[in-house]
């Protein structure tokens, strides 16, 4: 594994954890805000917990697609999903942009770890 896979895996695991505390926070917020609304007996306090707890499946989601992600990127794996995982960030200023630029560079422009993407014998992911 080059060094260059190696602080891409390890930024995927950090972006993971920032996106899935990220979720818990959404969570947190629908969830209690719901549960306020709702002890005056209205159905809109139970749509804002609906809400909370979908927001959290979907942000939770995509911590944990950074996560696996970053163990195919390490074994020289998953080339198309880093791809991807960067644009979703794309926007994300500034964090996110240094993210998804150093990941598109790690993926298609660095001649060590484009070797270790087409190399036929691949390491075990760990």
């Amino acid at each position: 594994m080059t060094p260059h896979l190696r602080r891409l895996k390890w930024a995927n695991f950090a972006l993971g954890a920032y996106t899935f505390v990220f979720g818990l926070l959404f969570l947190v917020m629908f969830v209690f805000g719901g549960w306020l609304g709702w002890q005056d007996g209205e159905t809109p306090g139970l749509v804002f917990m609906l809400v909370g707890v979908l927001a959290f499946l979907l942000i939770g989601g995509l911590g944990a697609a950074h996560v696996v992600v970053g163990y195919l990127v390490g074994s020289g794996r998953g080339r198309a999903a880093q791809t991807w995982l960067a644009s979703t960030q794309l926007m994300s200023f500034p964090v996110g942009t240094v993210y998804a630029m150093y990941a598109y560079w790690v993926c298609w422009a660095d001649d060590d770890s484009i070797r270790c993407f087409e190399s036929s014998i691949k390491p075990r992911v760990s």
